[in-house]
């Protein structure tokens, strides 16, 4: 190998602002490109260029993350098909302020958090129009001067810095955000809505937060030293590994579905055996109200769950979103779990079926206790066939039709 081209087999990445350790922001003149940071061979990560997953590189150098959590994270975008900073935060393997302090050091530049977009005054929003919001993904957070300070998903777009500059006369400093937070402010303070799975995955990771504080465990997350990585011997065993999916009992029992009951009753053997406790809610209107579950539901049918209340049936109404991880703190979600038998705070999925567009059955679910949950991709493979089940059923009630 020629001289010069040795990787290491650990990076370590600058980070003159001290993001990981604590304190405040120096300089960034001598922050290393990230363009010139080379992975070290045989690194998954090393298959893409993409700056999110680049992030993973920072998090290993910075003793954050261990190699194999990092890979765990890849394995789990690949499985998802959702980005590596989303995969770091659905699977729990970093906690948010972490993960922003990594979108920092990335981009060199400072972290806008939730708290920084939620009260923003209406004199500085009003510098950044609507329409530049929506087409940039930007919010403005503070005018100190002649300087606006600007929360973006992208800092190092300058083409959306120039512009917000020549529109307000103003300098523009860059702060980065997370995607989903700051869709969900632009939703907030400038009335576009943001992604059905956006909102879900916020009120996901704000229960798991609250949940966390509740345990004690809220200062594992506050800034400073962060903690040395732990050796093999002490590191929590890998999850036991996923059974056989039944597709194919599935789809035989769906092909011969010829009646509502019988789709229900597929789906529910399908959900025992593949994930657990289980319940579907029929949308009736503009409420759902529980059809079946296994085993027996501790909630009675004769309540139906109304889509003017807050509730992951309501966010994930129409949409090809799915839910899965900790049940956001509503009234209406509890009594998902309580359909599927279980307490507050636990994890479980939520799946909207879809026929022409519109939501008629959701699956709700859980795992049983110790065992792995569906992957996302499971679930939306169930989607699809559930929804093509419906389709089948309901030419089936035509057909009956004619003959009647």
């Amino acid at each position: 190998m020629p001289a010069g081209k040795l990787h290491p087999p650990t990076l370590t990445v600058a980070d003159p602002w001290n993001v990981f350790g604590g304190g405040t922001p120096s300089t960034a003149g001598s922050v290393q490109p990230l363009a010139d940071v080379v992975p070290a061979p045989g690194l998954r990560e090393a298959r893409s260029s993409s700056s999110m997953q680049r992030i993973g590189e920072i998090l290993v150098g910075a003793g954050v993350i261990t190699v194999e959590t990092r890979n765990r994270v890849l394995e789990y975008q690949e499985w998802n098909h959702v980005s590596f900073g989303t995969a770091l935060l659905e699977s729990g393997a970093l906690p948010e302020p972490l993960f922003l302090r990594a979108l920092s050091v990335q981009y060199s530049v400072p972290a806008a958090s939730a708290a920084d977009l939620e009260s923003i005054p209406p004199e500085v929003l009003a510098l950044v129009k609507r329409r530049v919001a929506d087409r940039s993904s930007v919010v403005p957070l503070r005018k100190v001067g002649r300087t606006l300070h600007l929360a973006m998903v992208r800092p190092n777009d300058q083409v959306a810095i120039r512009s917000v500059s020549l529109l307000t006369g103003l300098t523009v400093v860059p702060h980065v955000a997370i995607a989903f937070r700051l869709a969900l402010a632009i939703e907030k303070h400038y009335g576009i809505p943001a992604a059905a799975h956006y909102r879900a995955v916020a009120e996901a990771l704000d229960a798991r937060s609250r949940a966390a504080g509740r345990r004690g465990e809220a200062g594992d997350v506050k800034t400073g030293p962060i903690a040395p990585r732990t050796s093999p011997e002490t590191r929590s065993p890998a999850p036991p590994p996923s059974a056989p999916v039944p597709w194919g009992r599935l789809i035989e029992s769906l092909a011969g579905a010829r009646s509502p009951d019988d789709l229900a009753r597929a789906l529910l053997d399908y959900l025992r055996e593949a994930a657990g406790p289980s319940a579907l809610y029929l949308r009736r209107g503009d409420e759902a109200v529980l059809w079946r579950a296994w085993p027996a539901a501790g909630l009675s049918p004769d309540r139906p769950i109304p889509f003017s209340e807050r509730s992951l049936l309501a966010t994930l109404r129409d949409s090809n979103d799915l839910f899965t991880g900790p049940c956001p703190d509503t009234a209406a979600d509890r009594r998902l779990l309580a359909a599927v038998g279980e307490r507050f705070p636990a994890d479980l999925f939520v799946l909207p079926v879809n026929l022409n567009g519109r939501t008629l059955l959701y699956v709700v679910g859980r795992s049983e206790r110790g065992a792995p949950p569906l992957e996302r991709a499971a679930l939306r493979r169930l989607a699809r066939i559930a929804s093509t089940a419906l389709g089948l059923v309901a030419l089936h009630g035509r057909l009956r039709s004619f003959g009647s």
